[in-house]
């Protein structure tokens, strides 16, 4: 029997937490490969550095840092991005109000590093970090992003992160200027399927529009499914070892969050709100995140019940976001979650990393 067979996706057999191995090199891309990660490597760790240890702190504006964005993606070797916009005929020039502006969201698909880099290029925009079953988001910056997807997957948020909660109606109205992005997968895949969606989204404000956004790679190994320092240098071998690379980026249309037009009011009038640190604490119980389905809260201070469960109109509004994330990178949705990459992670680096790759 395959390794980790548990680990697929009962409906469809599909594995997303596999890494994706590049092809075997031979006499004779091996020594290409070496000399262009010889000669990318260096000048791309000095601007990395030079960036985010001195500049990220200096007023630029959003021009300088897109072109030093767009500098990065030069020296790597990412030459070519095929953009399409869902309602846009290819090679037209009007299509502005089709893509996120200031107030908007964008839920992207997660797979890689490059993802927050490419959306800092292209946008400028925030960016938060997500949970499966918290609503609210913790704003993060690009390099906190792009570390991200190399991090073992979280399932809560840590202690840390609780005093720093905030729904994306707040951040929203803290930076009107600038679009928000949200990777509601919480955990990169390998680009193979979309995992389920955190709640976070259901904090949108209706008035926003959120974006789905699909994001791929004409060479799947520069994905990062499984974290750790190994799967860093894995991803830089795979990124600056290549001749070059593109991207596939996918937009579909704004959705608006119908569903959460007052909801913390709703709470308020029906005494249900509770802190992000009530909401954490407690038993382990309460901290799963059973494939996307609804579960069932204790609250710490009395032991009663807590429903954590979705309306039926939320799910109709995150299963609208997944279906048109899993429309625009041709792919499907898959029932297994952050839970279960935190299982696999632990069967697959017990094992020294020698699961079979696809």
């Amino acid at each position: 029997m395959e390794k980790y067979s548990q680990f697929r996706d009962r409906g469809s057999g599909i594995a997303p937490f596999l890494p994706i191995s590049p092809p075997p090199p031979t006499f004779l891309t091996l020594p290409l490969s070496v000399f262009l990660l010889a000669i990318r490597l260096p000048p791309l760790i000095t601007l990395f550095t030079l960036y985010f240890t001195i500049l990220t702190h200096l007023p630029l504006g959003p021009t300088p840092r897109k072109v030093l964005h767009w500098t990065f993606f030069g020296i790597s070797g990412i030459w070519w991005i095929d953009l399409r916009i869902d309602g846009v005929r290819k090679g037209s020039i009007n299509h502005a109000e089709h893509l996120p502006g200031p107030g908007d969201i964008i839920a992207s698909s997660y797979a890689s590093p490059l993802d927050a880099i490419y959306l800092a290029t292209v946008f400028d925009p925030v960016f938060t970090a997500s949970w499966p079953n918290e609503k609210r988001v913790m704003q993060i910056s690009l390099l906190a992003a792009t570390w991200r997807a190399l991090r073992a997957p979280e399932i809560k948020p840590p202690s840390s992160a609780i005093p720093h909660l905030i729904s994306l109606a707040e951040l929203r109205k803290k930076h009107p200027r600038r679009p928000i992005v949200v990777f509601p997968e919480c955990t990169p895949s390998n680009n193979r399927g979309i995992l389920p969606l955190s709640r976070s989204l259901l904090s949108a404000p209706r008035e926003a529009r959120v974006f789905p956004v699909s994001l791929k790679y004409e060479k799947a190994d520069v994905t990062t499914p499984v974290p750790g320092w190994w799967a860093g240098i894995g991803f830089l071998w795979a990124l600056c070892g290549e001749w070059g690379h593109a991207v596939r980026a996918r937009f579909a249309g704004g959705v608006k969050n119908e569903t959460g037009r007052e909801m913390a009011e709703a709470e308020e009038e029906n005494g249900t709100a509770i802190s992000a640190e009530e909401q954490w604490n407690g038993n382990d119980a309460g901290s799963g995140f059973d494939s996307g389905f609804p579960i069932n809260r204790k609250k710490p201070e009395n032991g009663a019940a807590e429903t954590n469960e979705i309306s039926r109109e939320e799910q109709i509004f995150l299963d609208k976001i997944g279906e048109a994330l899993a429309r625009l990178g041709r792919i499907k949705r898959v029932g297994l979650g952050v839970r279960e990459k935190a299982e696999f992670v632990k069967a697959y680096q017990g094992r020294g990393g020698k699961g079979k790759k696809r």
